[in-house]
């Protein structure tokens, strides 16, 4: 009965990549890819955040990326033989995670699910690193509809995804739905460090009383050399007088 029950088990595991064509393509992920985590009912399912980050990094890219090339990978979920492959297969379970709606999902225990602003900007940069450049351009156009507000109240590291998300695809991260995400960005640090009028105008004069004694010493030096020229000028011409 045991080894039965653990047959059972393995065989109901998501690590297992089904045989049958049919299975939905969020269970034929590799597993060295995309982490699991558990699901509502208890189900293991993989994680889109992991799974974005481990495109990129199978295809040795950061954040900081433009569209790349799918090459000679295959589109869908195959067995990887290299971080190209695995990089593919992450990139279609992400490609059929967007599908529907555009965007992930974040789903908490407790709660309505909601969207996910922030691996959807993820998932398009792995996207548009692996060169599925179709599902990370419709994905970033929804952001670019939605994401503004998500943004404003999320801070920094939120402008920071919207960013690269724009820079991977080739948007303008100044012109993101109507918004300057650079300008944002920058709005939430601190302020720059402004001088008073009063404090400018100290400072002003402070640089006129510093240029005007300047000017005053080298005009006591030029006389001073004047007055020893023409001392000189004046004792050399008393000297060829006297007899």
């Amino acid at each position: 009965g045991r080894e039965a029950g653990r047959g059972e088990e393995r065989t109901a595991s998501p690590l297992r990549r089904p045989a049958e064509a049919g299975a939905p393509l969020r269970r034929r992920t590799t597993r060295a890819l995309s982490p699991f985590q558990p699901g509502k009912k208890g189900e293991l399912v993989a994680n889109a955040d992991a799974t974005a980050a481990g495109v990129t990094g199978s295809l040795g890219k950061g954040l900081v990326t433009g569209a790349g090339s799918s090459g000679d990978t295959a589109a869908g979920c195959e067995k990887a033989g290299g971080p190209g492959q695995a990089a593919a297969n992450g990139a279609a379970y992400l490609t059929d995670a967007l599908a529907e709606k555009g965007h992930l999902t974040s789903a908490l225990a407790g709660a309505e699910d909601q969207p996910d602003y922030g691996n959807t900007a993820d998932a398009v940069v792995a996207l548009a690193a692996q060169g599925a450049t179709d599902q990370a351009a419709k994905s970033l156009a929804w952001l670019q509809k939605n994401a503004a507000d998500w943004a404003s109240q999320s801070g920094p590291a939120a402008y920071a995804q919207l960013i690269f998300a724009a820079h991977a695809t080739g948007a303008d991260p100044r012109d993101f739905g109507g918004t300057d995400l650079v300008k944002q960005l920058g709005a939430t640090g601190p302020a720059a460090a402004e001088k008073s009028d009063r404090a400018a105008q100290d400072e002003k004069k402070k640089d006129e009383e510093s240029d005007s004694g300047l000017g005053v010493w080298w005009f006591v030096g030029v006389c001073l050399v004047a007055g020893i020229g023409i001392g000189f000028l004046i004792s050399g011409r008393a000297k060829r007088q006297q007899p």
